[in-house]
């Protein structure tokens, strides 16, 4: 993991709150079921850690971030980063990531890569 403690966004820095970092997680989201999987990554998408639930960070310009709405088809995949604001004495070595309206939906989260930005 790489830990970085500001994001470059069109010449500007965005930086976390004060103790913070950015956690950001390269990821598939593959569609099992029979039906399309709609879904806004930045509304109810949460990474877990320890126990505790980050939501997402909106930072707009980050490489290969998914889009705002994404539909995926019956047995599709898509691909693409989220970021999450963590603390940064958060002990990070597995992230489980859940989206809270996917419930009843067959949808496999496969993380790709975590890095700490």
């Amino acid at each position: 993991m790489t830990v970085r403690n500001q994001i470059r966004v069109g010449g500007q820095f965005v930086i976390p709150k004060t103790g913070n970092v950015y956690l950001v997680v390269a990821m598939n989201i593959e569609n099992h079921g029979d039906e399309p999987f709609n879904m806004h990554p930045l509304i109810n998408t949460y990474a877990i850690i320890g126990g505790i639930k980050y939501g997402t960070a909106l930072v707009l310009d980050l490489e290969n971030r998914l889009p705002e709405e994404i539909v995926i088809l019956k047995g599709d995949t898509i691909e693409g980063n989220l970021a999450f604001e963590v603390p940064t004495d958060v002990a990070i070595n597995r992230c489980h990531l859940t989206y809270e309206n996917s419930l009843t939906h067959n949808i496999e989260w496969i993380c790709r890569n975590l890095s700490m930005q």
